[in-house]
């Protein structure tokens, strides 16, 4: 065998242990088979991320986001802080938007409207703003022809 011919026998064989072995690591990460000061989901948990375990539930779809009382909300695990995504019941006519909520024991503050917020509210007739809310993502320009929107004190 030439000197060429090994050099790459060498370098796509350390190319596939190297491939093999992270493809490994993750499978067995994601069991929890790796202790935790060697995991990287434990030190992802450390930082403010759930860590949601084979089995558990979580949120199936990040798109749609986590569906808590009559809204569905994204979540901001570090800082603790909610977007509204759509509201769960697309019937829904009057709807009121919590400026806090408890979801897995931890407690979050509603901040924002996702833009397509109220366009996923065909039927809403009067929505009632936190006034926690910073940012409305020009939700208000899709809303439905005469919705009230209105924006509460606490």
């Amino acid at each position: 065998m030439t000197r060429r011919g090994r050099d790459r026998m060498m370098l796509f064989g350390a190319l596939g242990l190297l491939l093999f072995g992270s493809v490994a690591y993750t499978v067995a990460d994601a069991y929890g088979w790796i202790p935790d000061r060697l995991s990287a989901r434990y030190y992802s948990a450390r930082r403010g991320a759930p860590v949601i375990r084979p089995g558990e539930p979580g949120d199936p779809d990040l798109v749609l986001g986590v569906p808590v009382g009559d809204a569905r909300f994204r979540l901001n695990w570090r800082d603790h802080t909610a977007m509204v995504m759509r509201p769960v019941d697309q019937g829904l006519e009057d709807w009121v938007i919590p400026s806090r909520f408890v979801y897995r024991d931890e407690t979050f503050t509603v901040i924002a409207l996702h833009s397509f917020a109220l366009l996923y509210a065909p039927k809403v007739r009067r929505v009632s703003l936190p006034p926690t809310l910073e940012c409305l993502n020009e939700a208000d320009t899709m809303a439905p022809q005469g919705t009230v929107i209105e924006r509460r004190g606490e």
